[in-house]
């Protein structure tokens, strides 16, 4: 049986995790959301995940540090950045942790399912 994609998304804004979830609704993925950095690692701890979406600026910690512990566990990874920081050393760093998609709030859905469909091995959704 072939197991569902599985997306980790850390975001503190409840608005924004929704959004995401209603734009991939429909797509053949399962999408798990996380509020703080702490139970985004708890996550990790108990499953594995194909991708980590990302915002930078959590209650607990930065997502970048989050996004570099997630790559230490899960080399293979894909990882995208969701915020609303227009510091450009945000996106560098980003790009040294190896994201491909770095988008800036408000984004446009078909950003967001175009970096999730071509950061995912399979191309979905």
């Amino acid at each position: 049986m072939k197991t569902l994609p599985r997306i980790l998304l850390l975001d503190d804004d409840d608005g924004i995790a929704l959004l995401c979830l209603r734009m991939l609704q429909g797509t053949q993925l399962s999408m798990i959301t996380s509020g703080t950095v702490a139970q985004a690692l708890w996550l990790m701890s108990v499953q594995p995940f194909d991708l980590a979406i990302c915002d930078i600026g959590l209650p607990d910690g930065d997502g970048l540090d989050f996004l570099a512990r997630f790559k230490a566990l899960c080399p293979a990874a894909p990882a995208i950045v969701i915020t609303a920081s227009r510091d450009p050393e945000n996106e560098r760093l980003a790009a040294q942790l190896g994201v491909k998609h770095f988008l800036r709030k408000p984004f446009r859905m078909e950003d967001f399912t175009s970096a999730v469909r071509e950061s995912l091995p399979s191309g979905r959704p």
